[in-house]
C-alpha cells in the first residue's frame, strides 16, 4: 500500500512540475490565443466592424393616428422618411473606412504585445543563462577554496589565501541567489503574458543567440511602407475624412418625409384619403462650414501622410543600423573575446594549481572571465531587443 502511494505521488508530483516547451513562434500563438489583452484588442476591433450594422440599417415607416372635435374626426395613416443623396450608403463608407483604422490599430496593438512577447521570452533565457554562469561561478569558487584549503593544510600557503578564497565564495553565493530571484520573476513576467500560473515551469526550446535571417535594408523599407500599421492608419485616416466629405455633400440634399392616410367621419364623406409631403429648403445651411472643415482635415492628415512615410524611413534605417551594430557585437564575443578570456582563466588556475601565482590572480581572474561572459549575454540581449526595435519600426513579422 506504501509503496503505491509512493508511486502515485511521484507521478502527480511530475505532472505537476512538467515543464511545457515552447518556442518563440509558439509563444507568439499562445498570447494570441490565451492572452486577455489579445482578447480586448480583438473585442475593439469587433466594436467598429459592429458600427458598419448599424449604419446599414434602413429608416422605420411611422403609424399616424388622430382624433380631434373638429371634422373630420379621425385620421389613420403611416410616413416615411426617404433619404435622398445616397446618405446610407456613404454613412456606410464612412463606417468601413473607419473600421480599416481600427484594424490598423489592431494590428499595432498586437504589435506592441509581440514587442514585449519577444523581450520577456529572451528576457527569460537571458536571466536563465545568468543563473547558469553565476552558478558556475559558485562552483568554480568552490573549487579554488577547496585548493587553497588543501594547499593550506600542506602548508605551502599562508591562512590569508584561504580567507581570500572564502569570501569570494561567499560573494558568488550572494549572486547566485539573487540570479536565481532574477529568473523566478521573469518566469513569471512570461507567464502572466502567456496567461499561465505565474509560477509555472517553462522551458523554452528557442536560444538566446537566434536572429532572423539575413536581412536587407531597401527589403524593410518596402515592407514597412506596404504594411506599417502607423502608415496604414493615416491612408486609412485619409480615406475615412473623404468618406465623411462625400456624406457632407450628400447631406446638402434634403430627405423627404412623406405622410399618407385616411380620414373619418368628415362632413362630407365618411372616409377620405389624405397624403402630405415635406422637405427642408436648404436656404441658409449648405454645410458649407462642414465641407470647410473636411477639406482642412483631409489637407492635414496628407501632410501628415507625408511626414510619416519620411518618418518611417528614418525609423527603420536607424534601427537596421542597431540591429547590424548588435550582432557585430555578439558575433564578436562569440568568435574573439569568449575563447580568449577562457583561455586566461584556465591558464591562471593552472598556475595557481603549480604554485606559480597567488590565489589573488586566479580570483581576478575569474571575475574578468564572469564580467565578460555577464557582458555577453547582455549583448545577446541587446540584439535581441534592437531585432524587436527593428520589427516594430517596420511593422513586419521577423522570427
Amino acid at each position: 500500500m506504501r509503496v503505491f502511494i509512493g508511486i502515485c505521488f511521484v507521478f502527480l508530483t511530475s505532472q505537476i512540475y512538467a515543464q511545457e516547451t515552447v518556442d518563440l513562434h509558439q509563444a507568439f500563438q499562445i498570447v494570441l490565443q490565451n492572452s486577455p489583452q489579445a482578447a480586448f484588442l480583438q473585442k475593439q476591433k469587433e466594436v467598429a466592424d459592429a458600427q458598419i450594422k448599424v449604419e446599414e440599417q434602413r429608416n422605420n415607416p411611422s403609424f399616424v393616428a388622430e382624433d380631434t372635435r373638429s371634422q373630420p374626426n379621425y385620421f389613420l395613416g403611416a410616413g416615411y422618411l426617404f433619404e435622398l443623396g445616397g446618405k446610407r450608403s456613404k454613412r456606410i463608407d464612412v463606417a468601413r473606412n473607419e473600421a480599416a483604422i481600427a484594424a490598423a490599430e489592431y494590428r499595432k496593438g498586437l504589435f506592441d504585445l509581440r514587442r514585449e512577447v519577444r523581450l520577456a521570452f529572451f528576457g527569460l533565457l537571458q536571466s536563465s543563462e545568468k543563473q547558469k554562469e553565476f552558478s558556475a561561478s559558485r562552483d568554480l569558487a568552490t573549487r579554488l577554496h577547496d585548493v587553497a584549503q588543501q594547499r593550506f593544510e600542506a602548508g605551502e600557503v599562508a591562512r590569508l589565501e584561504v580567507l581570500s578564497a572564502e569570501v569570494e565564495l561567499k560573494q558568488r553565493e550572494n549572486e547566485a541567489r539573487q540570479a536565481d530571484a532574477e529568473q523566478l520573476a521573469a518566469l513569471m513576467e512570461l507567464n502572466a503574458l502567456l496567461n499561465r500560473p505565474l509560477q509555472d515551469q517553462l522551458q523554452l526550446s528557442t536560444t538566446l543567440q537566434q536572429q532572423p535571417a539575413a536581412l536587407n535594408l531597401d527589403w524593410l523599407i518596402t515592407r514597412g511602407m506596404a504594411q506599417n500599421y502607423e502608415l496604414q492608419s493615416v491612408l486609412q485616416e485619409v480615406k475615412a475624412e473623404e468618406a465623411r466629405l462625400a456624406l457632407v455633400h450628400a447631406e446638402r440634399i434634403p430627405d423627404l418625409d412623406t405622410e399618407g392616410g385616411t380620414e373619418i367621419h368628415d362632413a362630407e364623406h365618411e372616409y377620405g384619403w389624405r397624403f402630405s409631403l415635406r422637405m427642408e429648403l436648404p436656404i441658409f445651411n449648405r454645410k458649407s462650414g462642414e465641407i470647410f472643415h473636411s477639406n482642412a482635415q483631409i489637407a492635414a492628415l496628407k501632410a501628415q501622410q507625408q511626414a510619416t512615410e519620411q518618418k518611417l524611413k528614418a525609423d527603420i534605417s536607424g534601427a537596421y543600423i542597431k540591429y547590424q551594430a548588435a550582432s557585430f557585437q555578439a558575433q564578436n564575443y562569440t568568435t574573439q573575446i569568449l575563447p580568449e578570456a577562457q583561455e586566461l582563466e584556465q591558464l591562471a588556475e593552472d598556475s595557481y594549481k603549480e604554485g606559480k601565482t597567488g590565489i589573488l590572480s586566479v580570483i581576478e581572474a575569474q571575475r574578468n572571465v564572469r564580467q565578460i561572459r555577464l557582458e555577453y549575454l547582455d549583448a545577446l540581449m541587446q540584439l535581441q531587443t534592437a531585432i524587436a526595435d527593428l520589427e516594430t519600426a517596420a511593422g513586419v513579422e521577423l522570427e
